[in-house]
């Protein structure tokens, strides 16, 4: 009997105690306004205030791709590698240079296959779109179809997928 009530009372204090203490957690924090009233995004959002991580390349063979002309890009081209990522995440920063590898490769080889970019934090109707939820995620687009990328995050890796699709 004793194990049916401490069930019961643990069941209460997560149904009553806990949102008390995040809804209470959400109020001290939800100031998104300076003192003249005006909204500060590099506070609320500290990816206006990162550098671009592709910033320090030569991108000649890569698309820069925004929710105004994402949907025309991606019909323009029968194949392409689209990358959403995002300015903090670390793992974006070591896929990136490897990324840039691949795209000047195909493109040294003519390799008929286009690579684009998208920051998926400042395009968020591009990443609904797309159903992503981490970064980076990768696609490969071959006629109209999406093929996530699963694999190593490296030239060889990313040429191989392309050839299996």
């Amino acid at each position: 009997m004793s194990k049916y009530l401490n069930l019961f009372l643990i069941s209460l204090i997560f149904v009553y105690f806990i949102p008390i203490c995040i809804s209470e957690g959400e109020n001290a924090t939800s100031n998104d306004t300076l003192n003249d009233g005006s909204f500060n995004e590099t506070e609320e959002y500290p990816e206006y205030t990162l550098p671009d991580p592709f910033e320090n390349y030569s991108l000649t063979n890569i698309i820069t791709l925004v929710d105004s002309n994402f949907t025309e890009e991606l019909n323009k081209n029968e194949s392409l590698y689209l990358l959403f990522y995002s300015r903090w995440c670390k793992h974006c920063e070591e896929f990136i240079p490897h990324y840039i590898e691949t795209a000047e490769y195909c493109k040294e080889k003519n390799i008929p296959i286009k690579f684009a970019r998208i920051n998926g934090m400042r395009n968020e109707n591009a990443t609904f779109d797309f159903g992503i939820i981490e970064f980076p995620t990768l696609f490969f687009l071959h006629k109209g179809e999406r093929h996530i990328y699963i694999g190593p995050r490296y030239k060889e890796g990313l040429l191989y997928f392309m050839k299996r699709k």
